[in-house]
This record gives C-alpha cells, structure tokens and sequence, in this order.
C-alpha cells in the first residue's frame, strides 16, 4: 500500500483516507429549525478489505454492512453551526428510522449512506468574540431597542420567466432604499430545503425576502418568505396571473419618488377573518414589507403612493379568491382652502396573485418574534385618556377643602367704609354709634372722625 502511494503521487491522499479508516465525504449542512431533514453522503468509519479476516456478524462478505455508531454525535459546518448526525440501523430520528448502507467490492468500499442531519443556528449570546472585530460585528447582530428599517432580498430560481424579473424589478424600485437585488440564479426550492435562504439572510442581514421562479407547474411564481433570528419564520407562494399583469414601464406618466412611505388599503373580508388563513398571513407579509422605517411625524407631500389590495369573497371556479395589488400615485393640488384637492392616477406595476403554497409560524417562534425590550413601551399615565377625536382628557381627584380661609380677589370699588362697619355692628349689637351731627366732642372726649376711603 505504501508503495502505491509513493509511486503514484495522485493515491496519497486516497491512502491515508484508507488507512485512517476516517474518511468523511461532502455533506450538506442544514441550517435550519429542529426539524428541517437534508440528504447527506458520509464515509464509514472502519474499512473493509475482502480476505483480512475483519468480516463479522454485522459485517457479512460480499454483501451490505451498517454504518458504524462511532460518528460524530456533534460536528460543526463551514457556517459556524452546530450540526447534531444521527445514522445506523435502525436508529430512530426526528423524521424517520434512517437505515444507512455500504456496499463490499474488490476495490475497497464506496459508500453513500442518507443520514439525518440537524443543525442550530448559534444565538449571540453563545458566542464569545476572539477580537475587537469579531465583538463589533456580534454587537450589531444584538437586538434593538428601536429596530431599523427591514431589507428585503430579491432573488430568483434556476428557471425563471421574463414577466417575472420585469415584476421583480418593479417590487425592488418600489422598496429602495431597503432592498438588495442578486442577478444570478440560484438552485432554491425553499418549501424543500431553506438553508440556503437563511445562509442569505445572515450574510445580507436581511429579514425579508422575495423569491421568482418559473417551472411547468408553478407558472411564475414568487415566494415571500420572513426571517426571524437567521432561521425562517413562514412562507407564502402567490403564482402571477400572466393575463392581467401590468409592469412598472408599461404605465405612461411620472412615478412616486424613492423611500416614500405608502398607504395600505385592505378591502375585503377574508383580509380580517377572526381565523388566520392564507388571506391573513398575506395581509402581514405586505405590511412588514412596505411599512419602511418607523416614523412619529410625516410630512404631506412625502404621501405620494397608495397602494390597494382587494380579494373577493368567492373565487372563479371553485378557486381561492385571487388578490389583486394596484398601486396609485397621489397627485395634490390646489384648491383655494387650506385642504388641497387630492388626485390620484394608476402607476403601476398591477398585479394579481394566486394564493399557492404556505408555511405558517411555529407558535412558539412567533410569540418570541412579538416580543418588544422593556422601556420600549410608554408608560400609561393614571386618569389621563384620549377620546374618539384625539383630545386628551385628564380626571383631577382634589380632598376636602377650607373655604373660610379662601383668599379671594377684592376690587377697589367694593371696599365700604370703617364708619358703615361701625354702624352695622353697633345696630346689632346695641353699642353706642358716633353721630354724624358734627359733635366732635363728648364728655370731654374730643372724638375722631374716620376717613372716608
């Protein structure tokens, strides 16, 4: 064997794979929930060869042995993941009991075993920063107190049509400056296997995205798909009506400016349905998706864009209602008074979609994404309250109070004399009142006249 491998430089590795009894195929690593499932290839740990007497039981010659038990319980992916590998016969899965097989030829051993691999995606707090490089970028990765504005990735399948990258473009101009676009083609099918979206959610830090692709099937179809913590949180599938849809380009007229804020309008029942269906999850999606950043005051010229979703009550055919997305440019003018007169006039682009497949939330993961920090929240004020116009109005307790010691405000003018005092208490109580005769004196008393005021 030694003298293989040095004569032939290409076998080196080859040999060592074989001599070590370790050799480890590529894998695919999922990085998804506990329960996402990938199909993976992985090498046995211990090397057969026909005629060294290593055949037993469990290893018969000539025919299929079961993947040894000494693999890896834990092993860690190129993305810094945790990945739990469980494999062998008749050992039991979060799935399904996954019998793993390898085959005994004269050349060796080539095995190709399906295993069910695992994975977790690391929280921040787990992770211990090496340098000041590392700890920065972790620090942005913490959750905020007042998040930012929500990116949205656009991206495309294999198989793609040209009315659906023209669409595409559309959503992206009209979700800029929070919007990243990739061009390229990418091998996804994301109700089979999302790790690749979440991989693209962490590098581009990216909690929306939207996803084309076109097949037989599933005629232009776009996947919206939202992320919480680097893993999916739920998915929706809206096929295109080819026959009505409408681009950006296709409507004649000046467009709405970028980083606008729109205004939603939902018509239709199933849109507030008391039991969440497809209708409802759609009606979340498109407000996380155009709602912007979060702002207190908005100036009115900022309004520029409206846009309007209908569905039906009953659809054509038996079919789900579909849901038909229109987007208006608000045109202000004037009009004499202080409320100008309002216009508006269809921009584009017009679509309307077909309600196909969806992942709904995981209950626990979404109680989780509705948290808000403490302090976020403003403190409720006691007996203060706002009525149906947006006054506010306040409920004032006061105790018990002493109204002989009232200071109250005297005019000039309603002052009386000392004399008219004099004379009222005297009267009542039967005293001696000084006359206004001119006697000055009485008894030798020289008495004093008051001064009037």
């Amino acid at each position: 064997m030694g003298v293989i491998a040095a004569c032939i430089p290409s076998l080196r590795p080859l040999a060592a794979m074989i001599w070590r009894g370790t050799h480890r195929g590529p894998t695919m690593m999922s990085k998804s929930s506990k329960t996402a499932q990938v199909t993976s290839s992985v090498a046995s740990s211990r090397m057969m060869w026909p005629g060294r007497g290593n055949q037993d039981e469990t290893n018969p010659p000539g025919g299929f042995t079961r993947l040894e038990d000494q693999i890896s319980a834990v092993d860690k992916d190129r993305w810094g993941h945790d990945t739990n590998v469980q494999g062998g016969t008749n050992r039991k899965t979060t799935g399904a009991d996954e019998i793993s097989l390898e085959e005994v030829n004269d050349r060796g051993i080539r095995v190709k075993n399906e295993i069910t691999v695992i994975s977790e995606a690391w929280d921040y707090k787990d992770r211990k920063p090496k340098n000041a490089r590392s700890k920065r970028a972790l620090a942005k990765q913490e959750p905020l107190a007042q998040e930012n504005a929500k990116t949205t990735l656009f991206l495309k399948g294999t198989s793609s049509s040209s009315l659906l990258n023209d669409l595409l473009t559309d959503l992206h101009s009209l979700k800029r400056p929070h919007a990243i676009r990739f061009t390229k083609k990418n091998s996804i099918h994301p109700f089979e296997d999302a790790s690749s979206l979440e991989f693209f959610s962490q590098k581009n830090d990216a909690s929306l995205m939207v996803f084309g692709s076109h097949s037989k099937k599933r005629p232009h179809s776009m996947t919206w798909v939202r992320c919480f913590g680097g893993q999916v949180l739920d998915m929706l599938e809206l096929h295109v009506v080819q026959d009505t849809a409408r681009t950006l380009q296709q409507f004649k007229g000046e467009k709405c400016k970028v980083g606008v804020k729109p205004l939603l309008s939902f018509s239709g029942a199933q849109f507030d349905s008391p039991v969440p269906n497809q209708y409802t999850l759609a009606k979340s999606i498109f407000v996380d998706f155009f709602r912007g950043a979060e702002t207190q005051t908005i100036d009115v010229e900022g309004l520029q864009l409206l846009i309007s979703f209908f569905a039906a009550e009953d659809g054509e055919d038996g079919q789900p209602a579909k849901i038909q997305m229109r987007c208006w440019r608000i045109i202000t003018k004037r009009s004499g008074q202080k409320i100008p007169r309002v216009e508006v006039e269809e921009m584009g682009p017009r679509i309307d979609f077909r309600v196909g497949r969806t992942r709904e939330a995981d209950e626990g993961v979404l109680k989780e994404a509705m948290k808000r920090g403490k302090g976020t929240e403003a403190k409720p004020k006691k007996n203060v309250e706002t009525d149906i116009v947006g006054d506010k109005i306040g409920r004032i307790h006061l105790g018990r109070q002493d109204l002989s010691e009232l200071q109250t405000r005297k005019m000039k003018g309603l002052k009386r004399g000392r004399h008219t005092d004099v004379e009222e208490d005297g009267a009542e109580e039967g005293e001696d009142v000084i006359s206004e005769d001119g006697d000055d004196v009485e008894n030798g008393i020289e008495l004093k006249r008051p001064r009037l005021a």
